[in-house]
């Protein structure tokens, strides 16, 4: 997509101005056809002037400081079945986990919340691998996310409409 413009105010806020893209949601698309079928010439799969544009700046954030130090979020951003499990943070300022085999150097690791969520916590230094302990949720990281949200775009177009609702644990599609 062609880039007509930029806006800002402030830090706080950016607007990307694009061309029209008349093709409207890959889902809806995926939707009339059942799925994209690779064997079709890529004009006749395509959302815009005979290619797949992938583009979606709705809940655009920032994922580093300005010093280079990736940014934590909280909150549960864009479309459900487009979002990660990582998105889903628990509100609770500690959560009862297993602690896992491995976390990283900073102490944080992805583990299982309830059987329901995958979280990122930060484990307590006294904590041992498969034994519960008390961890804090440190929500999530960027680009992990946007990866996910790619995957299940090219889930979309490979397979058909996804069977979740949500990418959680507890969702048996999922």
């Amino acid at each position: 997509l062609r880039l007509r413009g930029v806006f800002a105010q402030r830090l706080s806020s950016v607007w990307l101005v694009t061309e029209h893209a008349e093709g409207g949601e890959l889902l809806g698309e995926v939707a009339r056809q059942g799925r994209l079928q690779e064997e079709e010439p890529a004009a006749q799969r395509s959302l815009q002037a005979g290619t797949v544009r992938v583009m979606d700046f709705g809940m655009a954030v920032r994922s580093h400081s300005s010093c280079g130090v990736p940014l934590r979020y909280f909150r549960e951003v864009g479309k459900d079945r487009y979002r990660a499990p990582e998105c889903y943070v628990p509100a609770q300022s500690s959560v009862q986990v297993v602690a896992p085999t491995q976390s990283s150097l900073d102490g944080i690791a992805l583990v299982s919340y309830r059987g329901a969520w995958l979280c990122e916590v930060r484990l307590p230094a006294s904590a041992e691998p498969g034994q519960p302990c008390t961890a804090e949720p440190c929500g999530y990281t960027v680009p992990p996310a946007d990866i996910f949200a790619v995957g299940v775009c090219i889930l979309l177009m490979m397979c058909a409409p996804l069977v979740w609702e949500k990418a959680l644990l507890r969702d048996p599609a999922f």
